[in-house]
C-alpha cells in the first residue's frame, strides 16, 4: 500500500510539474493568443426587458466594449452605432458615436497577463414618444467596426544547400509550428520546403476564425464587394532581397508578387506562397514573421418590449 501512495505522489508530481512546464512555455511563447479582437456586451439593465410608450419610461443603452486580442488600436475612431430602432420613434436619441480614446491590447507582463482596454459606451435619452394599442417587440443591434490586426511568427531550416541529402540539424521538408497574436484572423499550416539549393518556399494559410466580418483596411467596414473579406498582408524575412509571395494585389486589386499586398479571403480562407532566396547560405534557423491588418465589423442583438401605458 506504502508503495502505491509513494508511486501516486509521484505521478501527481509529474503531471503538476508538466502542467507549470506547458503553462510556462504558453506564457513565454512569442503571443498569448485568442481568436478575439473587441469584445461588446450590453451591461445590465440597459437597455431594460421592457419600457412604455407614450415617453413615459426614459432608458439608456449601456456597451462595454473590451479590447481582448494583442492589437492596439491607437485610434480614437472605433464606431459603435444602435439599430434596429428609429431614432425619430425614441426621441431622436443619437444611436451612432466613436468610443472617443484608443484601445490598447492585453499584454504580458512577465508572466502575469493584463487585460486590455475596457470602456462603457452609453446611449442615453431615449424613451418610445408614441402611443401603442399593445406590446411591440423591437430587436436592437450593437454594431462595432473598428480597426485591428494579427502579428504572427514562424521559424525556418537555412542549409548550407538547401537540397542536400543527410544533412543534420534542422528539417527543411516539413509543417513549421506558428503562432499568432490574439485576434480574429491567423496564419495557419505553415509549410516550408526546398525549391533550389539556395531558395526555400513557405506555403501557409490565412483563416479568419472570428464571427464577425472582415473590411480592407482604412474603409471604415465597408460593405461594398471590392472591400469586403480582404486584408493586409506583410511577410517580413528580416533579409534582402525580401520574400516573394504569389496571391497578393495593390490597392487598385492588381496582381503582385511581393512580400505584402492585399489578399482576398475567399470562404474564410487562402492560401499563400511565398518563397525567399537565401542571401548568406549557413546551416541554422531564422524567424519570418507575419502582419496582417484589416477592418472589422460584429455585432449583438437583444430585444425590447415597448408595452402601452392607460
Amino acid at each position: 500500500m506504502r508503495r502505491i501512495i509513494v508511486l501516486l505522489c509521484i505521478l501527481i508530481l509529474v503531471l503538476v510539474g508538466c502542467q507549470q512546464q506547458a503553462d510556462k512555455t504558453k506564457l513565454e511563447g512569442a503571443f498569448i493568443g485568442g481568436i478575439e479582437g473587441l469584445s461588446i456586451a450590453f451591461m445590465e439593465g440597459a437597455p431594460p426587458t421592457d419600457v412604455y410608450d407614450q415617453g413615459k419610461f426614459p432608458f439608456a443603452i449601456n456597451l462595454q466594449i473590451e479590447n481582448k486580442g494583442e492589437w492596439d488600436i491607437n485610434s480614437t475612431q472605433t464606431v459603435v452605432e444602435i439599430t434596429g430602432i428609429d431614432p425619430a420613434d425614441f426621441n431622436n436619441a443619437a444611436l451612432k458615436k466613436n468610443v472617443g480614446q484608443a484601445l490598447f491590447a492585453k499584454r504580458n507582463d512577465l508572466g502575469t497577463i493584463i487585460p486590455g482596454t475596457i470602456v462603457t459606451v452609453p446611449f442615453e435619452g431615449l424613451s418610445y414618444t408614441k402611443k401603442i394599442a399593445g406590446d411591440s417587440t423591437f430587436n436592437i443591434r450593437a454594431g462595432v467596426c473598428y480597426d485591428y490586426g494579427t502579428k504572427a511568427t514562424t521559424k525556418v531550416c537555412i542549409k548550407q544547400d538547401m537540397l542536400g541529402i543527410g544533412q543534420t540539424g534542422c528539417n527543411v521538408n516539413e509543417a513549421k509550428p506558428v503562432s499568432n497574436s490574439g485576434s480574429p484572423v491567423a496564419i495557419q499550416e505553415v509549410k516550408e520546403s526546398a525549391i533550389a539549393s539556395n531558395k526555400l518556399s513557405l506555403t501557409f494559410k490565412i483563416k479568419h476564425l472570428g464571427t464577425g466580418a472582415i473590411h480592407k483596411k482604412g474603409t471604415a467596414c465597408s460593405n461594398e464587394f471590392e472591400n469586403k473579406d480582404k486584408v493586409y498582408l506583410v511577410v517580413n524575412s528580416g533579409v534582402t532581397p525580401g520574400p516573394e509571395c504569389s496571391g497578393l494585389a495593390d490597392a487598385n486589386g492588381n496582381p503582385v508578387t511581393a512580400s505584402e499586398g492585399y489578399v482576398s479571403l475567399f470562404n474564410g480562407e487562402r492560401i499563400i506562397t511565398c518563397s525567399q532566396q537565401i542571401a548568406i547560405p549557413g546551416n541554422f534557423e531564422k524567424y519570418i514573421d507575419f502582419t496582417m491588418q484589416y477592418d472589422y465589423s460584429q455585432y449583438i442583438d437583444t430585444q425590447l418590449v415597448v408595452k402601452h401605458v392607460g
